[in-house]
């Protein structure tokens, strides 16, 4: 949808949108392959989800308020005849820019919803494979009872 968004000149994307909007989704289907992998609860594979998780939980909110507010996109019909079926096209295309635009909004809102729980859900199994910790504890024995 992009590309042909992109290539009808509706679209102005700037290189950084793009490079910032691809480093997000690669991250993201990084710490979804750990998660996967994490489903034996083998303590280092939970740590390194769990990491994963954080940085895509942050990337994923950095590129949603960068599509927001600092990089919005900006679409536009190329035609300006009053009537015209070429209009009535670019129109079409323009509305379903912006459809497209709003659904992947929700998508990185999506994202940044399961990163968080993913990291939530690690931090709990986490505590739970984790080894005793090795406090000593005192325990003082109290006088017999008098019976």
């Amino acid at each position: 949808m992009v590309v042909v968004f992109y290539v009808n000149g509706m679209a102005m994307y700037t290189d950084v949108d793009m490079v910032i909007g691809a480093t997000a989704s690669m991250i993201t289907i990084i710490a979804g392959s750990l998660a996967i992998a994490a489903q034996n609860l083998h303590l280092p594979t939970l740590k390194a989800c769990l990491g994963m998780q954080v940085v895509a939980c942050t990337t994923s909110v950095i590129s949603i308020f960068l599509h927001l507010i600092v990089f919005p996109s900006i679409y536009h019909c190329w035609v300006h005849d009053v009537e015209s079926s070429q209009k009535t096209i670019c129109n079409n295309l323009s509305t379903g820019f912006g459809n497209y635009l709003g659904l992947q909004k929700f998508v990185m809102a999506v994202q940044i919803a399961l990163s968080a729980t993913l990291a939530a859900y690690c931090c709990k199994v986490i505590q739970c494979c984790s080894p005793v910790s090795s406090v000593p504890v005192i325990t003082i024995n109290g006088p017999p009872d008098p019976q």
